[in-house]
């Protein structure tokens, strides 16, 4: 909007510039003819900058969006597992142990081995025992 009042603003003194006949008034005109320019082109330096700064905040907003939905679709995954069953609803492992078989003599102690649910442990068919 400024920007285009002082072009208009310019117009008018390249008018008056021409017209003039004393090369004093002319002289002044082109003074203000020339800081006219420079008002201009400062106007366009700022609206530059009001532009950067808009589309600074456009694609910011954008990230944001986008990190909200990737946040978003890990907790669904998430929610997933633990309704299907493959974490645990409190979030811990239940711990689970080999009961030494007559059949595994190099094993000399019990290890423990991690499940991540009940369903993991059932599946060993009685050859586990859970611990709590």
């Amino acid at each position: 909007m400024e920007i285009d009042l002082e072009s208009e603003n310019r117009a008018e003194l390249a008018r008056m510039e021409r017209e003039a006949t004393d090369s004093s008034h002319r002289t002044r005109i082109k003074s203000k003819i020339a800081k006219s320019d420079e008002r201009i082109q400062s106007l366009a330096v700022l609206m530059l900058h009001y532009c950067a700064g808009l589309q600074n905040c456009l694609d910011t907003q954008e990230l944001m969006k986008q990190d909200g939905q990737e946040v978003e679709q890990i907790a669904n995954g998430l929610d997933q597992e633990v309704q299907q069953g493959e974490i645990p609803q409190d979030g811990i492992p239940k711990i689970v142990t080999e009961e030494p078989s007559i059949d595994d003599s190099d094993s000399s102690e019990d290890e423990p081995i991690y499940m991540k649910t009940d369903k993991d442990a059932e599946e060993m068919n009685g050859k586990t025992d859970l611990v709590s």
